[in-house]
């Protein structure tokens, strides 16, 4: 099912005439590319992540380059798969002299791999034949690749130094207990205070995972940078004593041999006496009550207008932030707010402070106001959205809600945070009921592929078509959209999807800000619940999936997440004017041909500069390939009734194109001069490709793929985005 795209509102001051340069050029494979030789190879280039990339074996061979930037592991490796049983496939990996790493032969569907362990960083060549000489393979071949980590730093921050060491508190008659991680090339500094002399039974004492075999070090230093103590080597466990020492300050550093890191460890502080007036163990950087306030550091701050709140608050700080769990958590800051059966004027005000004075600690790093409360940008930005107010509080589960303000209930508040930060503000269906898919994967086994991009019963085409252009150009050059950003390790920073642990996943957008013009990042939260249908006896699912079978839990769900979460942000009218009711609501007939694909490529990538072009006449193969490679994607719309011109004169009933539908660029083909675009709606609903540059006589269906000359896209499509 599609609606038309035709309707496209104004966005507020795009320059959609200026095209930036964002990405590396690259050409992404076609099926009919040859790459035969090593000379005339497929080049992936140097690999910052995975590569995926979709092949057809039309010759003797295909020859594939890539550049690796780090020893290989354990698990890194290259493999194809084909798409049909039965079709055998061979695969050899050389070095860029021609010596042979490893070869391989395996049939149909089963994975045939090549061990990339223990090979240094450099060129390498992939050599892809038919045994006994079969051809015309459809395959994927998929480099997991060895990449250089970067430093990253852990719990508490740029702490990777004496001079920058976290200081984790006064140690008097008691226990200091810090949960750490190492991430790869990282090192960890701490410092603390002695109130009194050392007893002697005082030591550090550091314990790594159960099992850990890699070399570590306990380093404990005065405040005369003077070695007190040194623990190293493979064990769990190492120790270094403070009998005797003097009061003041002493620094611990832990480190690993060759940079490997540590999951996670903790070291405690034992400074043990038998008093009455032993306070127990304080926790730094794990879940735990409380910790006393003579044991953390807080920042110098004023204090929030309620001393209770601003206890709870100076408490959740001991580990350097305030995270997605100490908002919503028990005993967290929304949770203490609520206690009383409503938000008083003074917790009101608390929690206003709280995102007036707050630092990015990832993205921008930015500082607003005092910057004495850090959180990462997703959570600033889901907090606010429950503090400060947002046009789509106005209803919740299709009932009115409001914004907050003081003596609002806690029922009202606790509302919000389902709405923002746990998803439970499903978008309106209609008659379609939501199921849960909890057992499903956020991505398939090969990550995401355009294979997963299924148009269902809305119109967002353009959205879908969006989606999918970037993902072809990340299947081979980034920037990794199509990925799950890990705020605390680092990982993917440009990805869409954070996982929360939960079920649930955040998803970024972005929006032009009235005020500077800039593309900012906005997010919502959406749960694993999808609206579902029923065909036959059978149920299936009702929006992006397309009608195929809930019950196949191996279908992935990221596409279904981020439809879903384009409805929510959608009614958060950032993007509409808020006075058009019927596309600013949080329900997915609000999408129904509501933008096009320039304004959701920015939507999504938070890159402006996307022409909007109505007129192709003018429109040549290099204008096309040249918006495809300097930006993330291209998508282009077809006209009402195209005309598709063959030998029997036009055809009718939108074969093979679909009429005011927009479909995704996914690659190019410079000899043939020719593009290759895929309808959203899927390989479930669509089959087969249409070559226009040598077209059946009488297509008979509408087609996945077609390979479109220029004067076919100017004859057939009126939007170019």
């Amino acid at each position: 099912m599609f609606q038309s795209s035709s309707k496209r509102p104004a966005f507020r001051s795009p320059q959609l005439e200026v095209l930036e340069t964002r990405l590396t050029p690259t050409v992404r494979p076609t099926d009919w590319a040859y790459y035969e030789t090593p000379a005339k190879a497929l080049n992936l280039g140097v690999l910052r992540s995975d590569a995926d990339v979709s092949l057809k074996l039309d010759g003797n061979a295909d020859w594939i380059r890539f550049q690796t930037r780090d020893l290989g592991g354990s698990n890194d490796r290259v493999f194809v798969n084909a798409a049909q049983g039965g079709a055998f496939l061979q695969l050899e990996v050389f070095k860029a002299n021609g010596q042979q790493v490893g070869i391989m032969a395996g049939q149909g569907v089963d994975y045939t791999r090549v061990g990339l362990q223990g090979l240094p960083a450099g060129v390498y060549f992939a050599k892809v034949t038919g045994t006994n000489g079969a051809t015309g393979i459809r395959y994927k071949l998929h480099v997991d690749a060895p990449v250089v980590i970067p430093r990253q730093d852990d719990l508490f921050g740029s702490n990777d130094t004496k001079a920058t060491a976290r200081f984790v508190g006064v140690a008097r008659n008691s226990t200091i207990i810090v949960d750490g991680k190492l991430p790869r090339q990282d090192e960890d500094w701490y410092s603390f205070r002695l109130a009194g002399a050392a007893s002697a039974s005082s030591r550090v004492l550091a314990t790594a995972p159960l099992g850990w075999k890699v070399g570590w070090n306990l380093e404990v230093f005065d405040s005369q940078s003077r070695i007190v103590g040194v623990s190293s080597g493979a064990s769990g466990t190492h120790g270094v004593s403070l009998a005797g020492k003097a009061p003041g300050t002493y620094f611990v550093h832990v480190f690993s041999d060759g940079g490997y890191g540590l999951p996670n460890y903790r070291w405690t502080l034992g400074h043990i006496r038998e008093d009455a007036n032993y306070l127990g163990p304080s926790y730094l950087g794990a879940p735990s009550p409380t910790p006393p306030q003579s044991l953390v550091v807080t920042p110098a701050n004023s204090a929030l207008p309620n001393a209770r709140i601003n206890s709870v608050v100076q408490g959740l700080l001991a580990d350097g932030e305030l995270s997605r769990q100490d908002w919503i958590g028990a005993g967290g800051i929304f949770d203490s707010v609520e206690a009383d059966g409503k938000v008083t004027p003074s917790e009101f005000n608390c929690l206003k402070s709280i995102i007036a004075n707050a630092t990015l600690i990832d993205g921008s790093g930015a500082t607003i106001g005092t910057g004495q409360y850090p959180m990462y940008n997703y959570v600033f930005n889901l907090a606010g959205k429950v503090i400060n107010g947002n046009f789509a509080n106005a209803t919740y589960q299709n009932q009115p809600l409001g914004n907050l303000a003081p003596n609002s209930s806690a029922i009202q508040l606790a509302q919000l945070v389902d709405k923002w930060f746990l998803g439970l503000d499903r978008p309106d269906a209609g008659d379609y009921p939501y199921l849960q898919a909890s057992a499903n994967p956020f991505f398939g086994p090969n990550g995401p592929i355009l294979d997963d991009i299924l148009q269902g019963d809305t119109g967002d085409c353009y959205f879908l078509s969006s989606v999918g252009t970037i993902l072809s150009k990340e299947l081979v050059s980034g920037p990794n959209l199509i990925a799950v950003y890990n705020p605390v390790g680092g990982q993917n920073p440009n990805g869409l999807f954070i996982a929360n642990g939960d079920g649930t996943y955040t998803v970024k957008f972005f929006y032009q800000s009235q005020s500077t013009g800039a593309l900012v990042p906005d997010y919502v939260t959406v749960d694993n619940y999808f609206p579902t249908s029923t065909s036959g006896n059978s149920t299936c699912w009702n929006y992006a999936n397309g009608y195929g079978p809930f019950s196949n839990t191996s279908t992935p769900l990221w596409v279904a997440m981020i439809e879903k979460a384009f409805v929510q942000e959608n009614a958060s009218a950032v993007w509409s004017n808020p006075s058009d009711k019927a596309d600013v609501k949080n329900a997915y007939s609000a999408i129904n041909g509501t933008y096009n694909g320039n304004l959701t490529l920015m939507f999504l990538s938070g890159q402006a500069g996307y022409q909007n072009i109505t007129n192709l006449s003018g429109l040549t193969f290099q204008e096309i390939v040249s918006a495809y490679n300097a930006g993330v994607g291209v998508v282009l719309g077809t006209r009402n009734n195209p005309p598709v011109d063959v030998s029997t004169g036009s055809v009718k009933n939108n074969i093979p194109l679909v009429g005011s539908h927009d479909y995704m660029m996914v690659g190019y083909d410079n000899t043939s001069q020719t593009i290759l675009l895929r309808n959203p709606w899927g390989s479930n609903k669509t089959s087969g490709t249409y070559d226009s540059t040598n077209p059946p006589s009488s297509p008979t269906n509408t087609y996945l793929e077609i390979v479109a000359t220029v004067p076919f896209l100017q004859t057939n499509f009126n939007g170019f985005y």
